[in-house]
Protein backbone atom coordinates (compact mmCIF):
# COMPACT_ATOMS: atom_id res chain seq x y z
CA UNK A 1 0.00 0.00 0.00
CA UNK A 2 2.79 2.24 0.88
CA UNK A 3 4.20 1.86 -3.03
CA UNK A 4 0.93 2.67 -4.45
CA UNK A 5 0.85 6.41 -2.51
CA UNK A 6 4.20 6.60 -4.04
CA UNK A 7 3.32 5.99 -7.79
CA UNK A 8 -0.50 6.98 -8.59
CA UNK A 9 -1.56 5.29 -11.48
CA UNK A 10 -1.74 7.72 -14.68
CA UNK A 11 -5.06 7.68 -16.49
CA UNK A 12 -4.01 8.03 -20.45
CA UNK A 13 -4.83 11.46 -22.24
CA UNK A 14 -8.34 12.04 -23.88
CA UNK A 15 -8.22 11.35 -28.18
CA UNK A 16 -8.83 14.86 -29.52
CA UNK A 17 -11.64 13.28 -31.01
CA UNK A 18 -13.19 12.63 -27.74
CA UNK A 19 -12.83 16.39 -26.17
CA UNK A 20 -16.13 18.79 -25.78
CA UNK A 21 -15.54 21.07 -28.69
CA UNK A 22 -14.20 24.94 -27.60
CA UNK A 23 -16.82 26.79 -25.83
CA UNK A 24 -17.10 30.10 -28.16
CA UNK A 25 -20.37 31.32 -28.43
CA UNK A 26 -21.84 31.04 -31.58
CA UNK A 27 -22.46 33.90 -33.66
CA UNK A 28 -25.89 35.53 -34.11
CA UNK A 29 -27.81 36.65 -37.42
CA UNK A 30 -27.24 40.39 -36.17
CA UNK A 31 -22.92 39.58 -36.39
CA UNK A 32 -22.97 37.73 -39.42
CA UNK A 33 -24.79 40.15 -41.81
CA UNK A 34 -22.35 42.91 -41.30
CA UNK A 35 -19.76 40.35 -42.26
CA UNK A 36 -21.34 39.31 -45.33
CA UNK A 37 -21.73 42.77 -46.49
CA UNK A 38 -18.38 43.50 -46.18
CA UNK A 39 -17.05 40.73 -47.77
CA UNK A 40 -19.58 41.45 -50.65
CA UNK A 41 -18.40 45.13 -51.11
CA UNK A 42 -14.46 44.43 -50.94
CA UNK A 43 -14.86 41.88 -53.35
CA UNK A 44 -16.84 44.18 -55.55
CA UNK A 45 -14.87 46.54 -55.59
CA UNK A 46 -12.01 44.27 -57.43
CA UNK A 47 -14.61 42.94 -59.79
CA UNK A 48 -15.56 46.41 -60.74
CA UNK A 49 -12.52 47.72 -61.73
CA UNK A 50 -11.60 44.52 -63.75
CA UNK A 51 -13.43 45.44 -67.22
CA UNK A 52 -12.52 49.47 -66.72
CA UNK A 53 -8.63 49.14 -66.02
CA UNK A 54 -7.04 47.76 -69.55
CA UNK A 55 -9.20 50.51 -71.45
CA UNK A 56 -8.36 53.45 -69.15
CA UNK A 57 -4.37 52.20 -69.50
CA UNK A 58 -4.62 52.04 -73.13
CA UNK A 59 -6.26 55.23 -73.05
CA UNK A 60 -3.25 56.86 -71.16
CA UNK A 61 -0.60 54.25 -73.76
CA UNK A 62 0.36 52.56 -70.46
CA UNK A 63 1.47 48.99 -72.08
CA UNK A 64 -0.42 46.12 -71.70
CA UNK A 65 2.28 43.70 -69.23
CA UNK A 66 1.46 46.49 -66.83
CA UNK A 67 -2.40 45.86 -66.50
CA UNK A 68 -1.57 41.90 -65.98
CA UNK A 69 1.35 43.43 -63.47
CA UNK A 70 -1.29 44.82 -60.97
CA UNK A 71 -4.15 42.08 -61.50
CA UNK A 72 -1.17 39.71 -60.60
CA UNK A 73 0.19 41.66 -57.38
CA UNK A 74 -3.28 42.98 -55.89
CA UNK A 75 -4.72 39.63 -54.44
CA UNK A 76 -1.00 38.85 -52.78
CA UNK A 77 -1.13 41.99 -51.74
CA UNK A 78 -4.37 41.39 -50.37
CA UNK A 79 -3.84 38.54 -48.68
CA UNK A 80 -0.60 39.73 -47.21
CA UNK A 81 -1.98 42.55 -45.67
CA UNK A 82 -4.72 40.74 -44.36
CA UNK A 83 -1.85 38.39 -42.41
CA UNK A 84 -0.72 41.88 -41.42
CA UNK A 85 -4.00 43.06 -39.87
CA UNK A 86 -5.10 39.70 -38.46
CA UNK A 87 -1.66 39.60 -36.34
CA UNK A 88 -2.45 43.96 -35.51
CA UNK A 89 -5.84 42.39 -34.10
CA UNK A 90 -4.15 40.24 -31.60
CA UNK A 91 -1.90 42.78 -30.48
CA UNK A 92 -3.75 45.98 -30.71
CA UNK A 93 -7.69 44.46 -30.54
CA UNK A 94 -10.64 44.48 -32.45
CA UNK A 95 -11.95 47.71 -32.00
CA UNK A 96 -8.64 50.01 -32.48
CA UNK A 97 -7.99 48.16 -35.51
CA UNK A 98 -11.59 48.53 -37.12
CA UNK A 99 -11.19 52.68 -35.63
CA UNK A 100 -8.01 52.97 -37.28
CA UNK A 101 -10.07 51.01 -40.67
CA UNK A 102 -12.99 53.71 -40.86
CA UNK A 103 -10.55 56.53 -40.49
CA UNK A 104 -9.07 55.88 -43.43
Amino acid sequence: NSQESLFPTMTPPTPPSQLPPPSTPPLERRQILPLILIAIVSNSSYSCIAPILPLEMDKHQIPQHWVSLIFLLFPIGYSLSSLAVSRLFEKVGTGKVIAIGMGL
